[in-house]
């Protein structure tokens, strides 16, 4: 049974998926499977799926599109029972062949913590580098980065199977932020940490985010850490966030609009 279980789901991901699979199938560390989800895709992205010859590769066809959580959730549910550890992907991001090595490496050797991100650049639609993240790779560190930006970048984390299956999976009240809700309930009572290596190109997808979708992202993670004050963290960075995401989740359109045209302005990525 392999040791790594890779879940990507994906949703008319044409464009990039080839070169995201790829980048995971030719891992140095092999000993995984990869459990695709095609989420009713309508661009071609299922025939290119389908179009790997690897048997590594379970893929799975959804009829109807079900969204990005459901569609966690169910490859969750396709996991091999005696995985040890599980790896996110995205169909537009691109792993280095090192990731899967280093990561199962680092968990191995410290058995206190439950999950692994990785530093990664932040690449534009024609692959170009924008700029590298480094972020501190002490728990305590990526603990308080969920109050702001997680320090973990989702398709970079891979995480002990046992921690995913106690905390339940993903919570689909929590659309656009159900990643930093996992997170968050993952250092309730573990430890999430990095591996100090750039591992991931990660796509600025932000001309591609509607500035609805940002209000609706705004709102979940307000509602997120909303959530975490509730459950004990009453830190003045959590409380700051949660008022941060409240002002942004209701500022006009026309403000948001010129919020994100200084972010672009200034090379950065517009965030949640």
């Amino acid at each position: 049974m392999p040791r790594v279980s890779v879940i990507m789901p994906f949703y008319n991901a044409a464009r990039y998926l080839k070169q995201s699979v790829e980048s995971i199938l030719n891992q140095t560390f092999r000993d995984f499977e990869f459990i695709l989800i095609d989420d009713g895709s309508t661009d071609g992205s299922y025939d290119i799926a389908r179009g790997f010859n690897d048997e590594r590769i379970v893929l799975h066809r959804q009829e109807r599109n079900m969204g990005l959580i459901r569609s966690l959730n169910r490859a969750l549910a396709m996991v091999s029972s005696d995985v040890e550890f599980v790896a996110r992907m995205d169909a537009d991001d691109w792993s280095y062949p090192a990731r899967f090595e280093r990561q199962v490496r680092f968990l191995e050797s410290h058995r206190d913590i439950a999950g692994v991100g990785c530093w990664y650049e932040i690449i534009d639609e024609s692959d170009r580098v924008l700029r590298t993240v480094r972020p501190s790779p002490a728990p305590a560190a990526v603990r308080r980065s969920l109050a702001w930006h997680s320090s973990i970048m989702h398709p970079s984390l891979m995480v002990r199977k046992t921690v995913l299956l106690k905390v339940g999976g993903y919570d689909e009240r929590y659309c656009y932020a159900e990643d930093r809700d996992l997170l968050l309930r993952i250092t309730r009572s573990q430890k999430l940490s990095l591996v100090a290596e750039v591992l991931l190109k990660y796509r600025n997808a932000s001309s591609s985010v509607s500035v609805k979708s940002e209000k609706e992202q705004k709102i979940s993670s307000c509602r997120v850490l909303y959530r975490a004050v509730c459950h004990g963290d009453c830190s003045v960075l959590f409380l700051v966030g949660v008022a941060y995401k409240a002002l942004g989740a209701y500022m006009p359109m026309s403000v948001i609009r010129i919020q994100r045209f200084l972010w672009r302005l200034l090379g950065l990525r517009f965030v949640r």
